[in-house]
């Protein structure tokens, strides 16, 4: 299980938010290790930041830097439920950027969605969080991937047909899905299941690729199952705005939704289309750099070699002196979304650890805490 909390440092006045699992089964310690893991593998600005960790009684701290929203919450906070589509481009550009580090890292994220990208409306800052089903690209030890990883709606063709083997395609097929959604207010494909969320893309995108229709018909899931003819609907008819002008967006979208993911384009070469290369945004962009490199200044982090010493992932222990004395923290639950949602955390980097988590055994975390449990057939 993992819950949230959000608490005051006393000392710096700053807030930060608590990621706290409970390391009551085998499946919660793999989240807990891969989540670790990867924070500490990957320091990026428009990746959140984890500060600190510890463990005490089965019991893993995460402590990350406090983001005051996500794209989700933001765009359900807007009057007509649509992000502006100067914002929107702005978002996209820093998730683009975080994925982009992250590939290059060899690393994929697999659950790319509003919930999962962090943003500050004051500052404009996104940052895309939550790396429990982060994995290397790599095929370790025969390891096989798991399809079940994103959320449906966000799944591109190759996860949807089961297959085993895939790369960080899938992470830009969900940009695909994330842009439209903010610029409309609606998911793009809001399958009700992985056959549905087949249709739905087939009628927008055409026909799968050859290799992946092999894969479909020799998953004993759709056995009896037919894939549908293409019905070819324009995106603008999910995403009217699309047809106002915005074609360069709609361009970027159908680059990201391209059917074989050996020929969806990657992070750096979206990054140069024409939909970030308007004056406009080129103007923009320096500003918004300024704001991302202003609001990472708080949290720059020690060496690398610091870090080093003071984690260990392998054996998810921490300092236990920091969990000796008092609590300087003013103890506050998260905010959690409805339908048991709960509210995107931030992620990575090291901070004085005389001014962070010192929780006592007893401490309460009060009530209202939203539980995730997890499937272990999910995990790979």
């Amino acid at each position: 299980m993992e819950q949230f909390i959000k608490q005051k440092n006393k000392e710096t006045g700053r807030y930060v938010a608590i990621k706290k699992f409970i390391e009551d089964d085998q499946t919660t310690l793999k989240i807990a290790h891969r989540e670790l893991r990867a924070l500490r593998r990957l320091r990026h600005e428009n990746l959140v930041n984890m500060l600190e960790f510890t463990r005490r009684r089965k019991r893993l701290y995460i402590i990350f830097e406090f983001v005051d929203g996500n794209v989700l919450d933001y765009l359900e906070s807007q009057p007509n439920k649509r992000i502006d589509p100067v914002r929107a481009k702005d978002i996209t550009w820093q998730l683009l950027r975080a994925l982009e580090f992250m590939h290059q890292h060899r690393m994929i994220h697999r659950d790319v969605k509003p919930e999962n990208v962090l943003y500050s409306e004051r500052e404009g800052v996104a940052k895309l969080c939550d790396f429990g089903f982060a994995r290397p690209c790599a095929v370790i030890n025969g390891e096989r991937f798991t399809d079940y990883v994103a959320t449906r709606w966000y799944r591109s063709p190759e996860l949807l047909v089961k297959e085993l083997l895939y790369e960080s395609s899938v992470d830009i097929w969900a940009v695909g899905c994330l842009l439209p959604e903010m610029l409309s207010g609606d998911a793009l494909f809001p399958g009700e299941s992985d056959i549905d969320q087949l249709h739905l893309i087939i009628s927008v995108r055409g026909y799968l690729p050859k290799h992946l229709v092999e894969t479909f018909y020799k998953t004993p899931e759709f056995y009896s199952r037919r894939l549908p003819e293409p019905k070819h609907v324009p995106i603008e008819r999910h995403c009217p705005i699309l047809s106002g002008g915005l074609w360069a967006a709609k361009e970027f979208i159908e680059k990201c939704l391209t059917m074989d993911p050996d020929y969806r384009p990657g992070c750096a070469e979206l990054l140069q289309t024409d939909y970030f290369n308007d004056e406009e945004f080129i103007k923009r962009k320096s500003i918004l750099q300024e704001k991302i490199t202003r609001f990472n200044q708080p949290y720059k982090a020690k060496s690398s070699k610091s870090i080093e010493k003071s984690a260990s992932t392998s054996k998810l222990t921490h300092g236990r002196n920091i969990l000796n004395g008092r609590n300087p923290y003013q103890m506050k639950n998260y905010e959690y979304k409805e339908k048991n949602e709960v509210k995107s955390m931030p992620e990575i980097q090291k901070h004085n650890k005389e001014n962070f988590l010192r929780v006592p055994p007893t401490a309460h975390f009060g009530r209202g805490f939203m539980v995730l449990r997890f499937n272990s057939n999910i995990m790979n």
